[in-house]
């Protein structure tokens, strides 16, 4: 997971961009507080749910553990 603070976010969008089209996630920050995550929109999301697409893929990327 990358972590993008909201004013790098402002001057330079390309940097999330670039992180969602990896298939990665991004935390957003603002003065170092965690405000959002972003994740990149695909097949599974549609099929399976936000909630459960995401947690799946959070599981096989070891960003989150049983």
């Amino acid at each position: 997971m990358q972590t993008i603070g909201i004013r790098e976010l402002q001057t330079n969008p390309a940097v999330l961009t670039k992180t969602l089209e990896n298939h990665d996630f991004a935390m957003i920050t603002k003065h170092s507080t965690p405000i959002g995550i972003a994740i990149a929109f695909d097949d599974k999301i549609v099929s399976h749910g936000l909630k459960t697409a995401l947690l799946v893929e959070a599981y096989r990327k070891s960003d989150l553990s049983l």
